[in-house]
């Protein structure tokens, strides 16, 4: 994560008649730049949203930008209503913020989910993967469900076994719990299905 600094009141009062005191809030406050290869370990899929969320969360209130994308921090007026509709201060530093915000949300993306790629806003972007991935769906549950009882191949069991965590939080999250007697047949018939093609390799 970097910061970018905005205009110093100095600045800010020589390009605006402003006073200090009358400058809004949000306009002396500096950008927050997410830097995803170094802060956002993990993309967003379809069986990964609740892991993702979870990060971005961490980040979002870490750097008290959660206001963007749940409404509580709604984009400014353009302009101060003061005789000469002066430029909004608030303004331009919501739209830089929120468009850093909205960039580090897409660069977050696997392929598979392009459709949030054409949200225009950080809280638009926030809620496309919300509505798709908490809502209960017979093709996901069924897809989750392959996903918890597929052999893992090659990869280590312990690898394997925290898969199979990942994926029934996902199914419990989406109303579809699964009980412990079934994870562990899951996890015995994985391990069945690995030694017999071990065995015949």
């Amino acid at each position: 994560m970097s910061i970018v600094s905005t205009p110093t009141s100095k600045e800010t009062s020589a390009a605006n008649p402003l006073t200090i005191s009358t400058i809004p809030t949000l306009a002396i406050k500096n950008l927050v730049v997410i830097s995803v290869a170094t802060e956002v370990s993990i993309k967003l899929t379809e069986t990964t949203y609740f892991s993702w969320k979870r990060q971005f969360d961490a980040l979002l209130i870490r750097n008290n930008l959660y206001g963007f994308i749940d409404g509580a921090l709604p984009c400014p007026s353009p302009v101060l209503f003061d005789s000469a509709n002066s430029p909004n201060p608030d303004f331009i530093y919501w739209v830089r913020q929120d468009s850093l915000l909205l960039n580090a949300i897409l660069a977050s993306l696997s392929l598979e989910v392009h459709f949030v790629s054409d949200a225009e806003t950080s809280r638009e972007a926030w809620q496309k993967p919300a509505l798709t991935f908490t809502k209960p769906s017979h093709l996901r549950l069924m897809r989750l469900c392959e996903r918890l009882i597929r052999s893992q191949g090659s990869h280590p069991i312990m690898e394997y076994l925290q898969d199979v965590k990942a994926y029934a939080n996902e199914l419990s999250f989406i109303d579809n719990p699964v009980s412990n007697n079934d994870l562990t047949l899951c996890i015995l018939l994985a391990i069945m299905i690995l030694l017999c093609v071990s065995s015949m390799i």
